[in-house]
């Protein structure tokens, strides 16, 4: 549900109890509802989806409001707001992690070659993601075998908000970005 922006709501213990009414079943992710109970509640639609809609709402933690939060309480440092101009810049939406971290580290170290940068950003790019994992910036989109996360993708509404044709901070990521410009020899 982190993908909707939607925590602490267990939609399986809903299914479950779904299941229960009538003739229903649950497994593997599939829910089979009773006809009579499906008749029923689509029915009623009109007056359980307004008591669902408050239920989501009250749930839900956009992750653009949490970013203009720690933007203006100056939560993001130097290498962050780096790692925020990358994203816009390269229209990232999916970030590497465990071993695909590499892969994203040498995207990183081409762009700061692109642009003239220091390698601050490459070096520090696990911290950079790390913080956007914890403050659910970033959702669990791809795992491993073993159930461990090597893929993050960007929040719907951050997304929407980063890549705004007036996104309002954009003087600040250039004039931080110019602050980590290398002059060349040549």
């Amino acid at each position: 549900m982190k993908s909707e922006e939607l925590y602490n709501v267990n939609v399986d213990n809903a299914f479950d109890l779904l299941a229960t009414l009538g003739n229903g079943n649950y497994t593997e992710e599939t829910l089979e509802l009773d006809i009579d109970i499906f008749r029923k509640y689509v029915n009623a639609s009109d007056m359980l989806l307004p008591q669902l809609h408050s239920i989501v709402e009250n749930n839900r933690k956009l992750s653009s409001f949490t970013f203009e939060d720690m933007w203006k309480s100056g939560e993001f440092d130097d290498i962050e707001k780096l790692f925020i101009a990358y994203i816009i810049e390269e229209k990232i939406v999916a970030f590497g992690d465990r071993w695909m971290a590499e892969g994203q580290i040498e995207d990183i170290k081409c762009w700061e070659s692109k642009n003239s940068l220091d390698s601050i950003l490459s070096t520090n790019y696990g911290s950079c993601l790390s913080k956007f994992i914890e403050n659910d910036l970033v959702y669990e989109s791809s795992w491993t075998s073993y159930g461990n996360p090597r893929e993050y993708s960007l929040c719907t509404s951050l997304k929407a908000h980063l890549f705004a044709p007036e996104f309002q901070y954009m003087d600040i990521i250039i004039k931080n970005k110019r602050n980590h410009n290398i002059n060349l020899p040549y």
